[in-house]
């Protein structure tokens, strides 16, 4: 990201933030394979709202299930959120679709694992929450019909988190005071 000029923007390496993913040696955005369906507005509000509700403290560890939530007429569907193979120094967080045919991802969000270590319940995890739940909310929003090589697909964008906390991490903190 690029103020005029070539210049950084003055947030670029002092908050996090997400941008979208672009494709390796090019300028076009990154468009993955996404949930081969049209999105209802009941999909994206259920979606919106369990957004909100995942914990980014448990987005460290190994691939498979975060958290899911089921839907109201039946358990077995809803939503869930996974970890899935990542590329490196990143965690691969996506929300997909419970009971779906793959692909079932409608949000995905990649997030350095150097913000995961040390992240604490406090400050950290707030600021880490509303720049996870940016780019989750801006991939479900990009949800669309596309092309994928030389194939029509539902694609959704990738996002990521960037930057850095300015939230110093407590123990950082009490070393610095003595």
């Amino acid at each position: 990201m690029s103020g005029r000029r070539g210049r950084p923007k003055p947030y670029d390496k002092c908050c996090l933030h997400y941008i979208p993913e672009k494709d390796e040696g090019a300028d076009t955005l990154k468009a993955t394979k996404a949930l081969n369906r049209n999105l209802s507005e009941n999909d994206k509000k259920d979606v919106r709202d369990f957004i909100w509700k995942v914990d980014v403290s448990g987005l460290k560890g190994g691939l498979g299930t975060i958290t899911t939530q089921a839907t109201k007429q039946d358990s077995s569907l809803g939503w869930r959120v996974d970890r899935q193979n990542p590329p490196s120094g990143y965690v691969n967080i996506q929300v997909q679709k419970n009971g779906a045919d793959n692909p079932s991802t409608v949000a995905c969000v990649l997030v350095p694992t150097r913000l995961l270590d040390g992240l604490g319940k406090g400050g950290r995890a707030h600021e880490l929450s509303w720049a996870f739940r940016g780019g989750m909310l801006r991939s479900l929003n990009s949800h669309r019909l596309g092309q994928v090589g030389h194939q029509s697909a539902y694609v959704i964008t990738v996002h990521k988190v960037v930057g850095n906390y300015t939230i110093r991490n407590l123990s950082e903190a009490n070393l610095q005071e003595h």
